[in-house]
């Protein structure tokens, strides 16, 4: 992801240029469905995320397998679908339904205390299941500690933050879809971190950041991220002619109710927490000697490598949504 320091070489450069191709290739590939399902909410979004998520988890469980421990596998994506479900999908499939209750029988469906229930009772499951399930194994009690953690951190790690995108598409009062724009902001916030640091980074990048996590990734190329992202928090508060009227016909977005002094305060936030969760993704795979979590996506690595930032950015922009802009 991220910021490379260049070489000076033609043959660096050429490769540089057949990378960003293969990106961008890519993009125009995996895009245009997450902005569809964004757009279109309820069931299609569970869909996506639910997708994103098993494949993700996938990538998580291969790079953690090691001998001796015992993963529980198959409970931990059943446990990843109950923590999608429960924390936000439920109301999503609510949504859906071809009668949707109106007035107080809607609100009471999806009023915050059931909302509330639902995702406490997921991350409890999570936690106990796998290690009840542990202790009915009559082999080598060795590495049903270490398959019990690394069973409930892929859960918690992708399913738990993943389905703080549900929680977010959920924003705002009945009818209003503000969670849109929200989901919207976060996605374009972020790869716009990802597409300066990685643009500026290979090209200018001499400081390296932390080199024994991820040795390409340099301050040049951070700032870089950073200013792309005070861009799209601008472009997503402010009401520009051109651009929004754009905005609004494709996607149905509207302005985010940000304070204009917010907007260099946010910007910097989301980047700090879409470097860390790129970080801690490399981290992930340097222990495994993995150079990418799979090749599922040609020039992106695997679905791990793509969500990686937006698992840590999207409970930055979830929370501040909640405490702030809607209080």
């Amino acid at each position: 992801m991220p910021s490379g320091v260049p070489t000076g070489s033609s043959s660096s450069t050429a490769g540089r240029g057949g990378a960003l191709r293969r990106r961008i290739f890519a993009s125009l590939v995996i895009a245009p469905p997450i902005l569809l399902a964004v757009y279109a909410g309820g069931a299609w979004f569970l869909l996506g995320t639910t997708l994103i998520t098993v494949l993700a988890l996938r990538e998580f469980y291969s790079l953690s397998t090691r001998p001796g421990a015992r993963l529980v596998q198959p409970l931990g994506f059943l446990l990843a679908f109950v923590l999608l479900l429960g924390n936000g999908g439920r109301d999503l499939v609510i949504q859906s339904l071809p009668y949707v209750p109106a007035g107080p029988e809607l609100e009471a469906l999806l009023r915050p205390d059931r909302f509330a229930y639902f995702a406490r009772f997921a991350v409890a499951a999570a936690v106990i299941v796998p290690l009840v399930v542990l202790l009915f194994e009559r082999r080598d009690l060795r590495g049903r500690l270490v398959g019990w953690a690394l069973t409930l951190a892929g859960t918690l790690y992708v399913a738990w933050l993943m389905s703080h995108f549900q929680t977010l598409r959920l924003l705002g009062e009945s009818g209003a879809d503000a969670g849109r724009g929200w989901v919207f902001y976060t996605l374009a916030a972020t790869w716009s971190f990802d597409s300066g640091a990685y643009l500026v980074g290979s090209r200018v990048g001499r400081h390296r950041l932390m080199t024994w996590i991820s040795p390409k990734k340099t301050w040049e190329g951070a700032a870089g991220g950073v200013v792309l992202t005070l861009f799209a928090t601008l472009v997503a508060r402010s009401e520009l002619p051109i651009v929004g009227s754009i905005l609004a016909a494709t996607l149905g977005w509207m302005p985010l109710p940000i304070p204009l002094w917010h907007v260099p305060l946010l910007a910097l936030v989301v980047s700090v927490a879409a470097q860390l969760g790129d970080l801690a993704e490399s981290m992930i795979k340097r222990e495994a000697g993995a150079k990418d979590a799979s090749e599922l996506i040609p020039g992106h690595g695997g679905m791990l490598d793509r969500v990686d930032s937006l698992l840590f950015t999207v409970v930055v922009v979830y929370y501040y949504a909640v405490a702030v802009a809607l209080a």
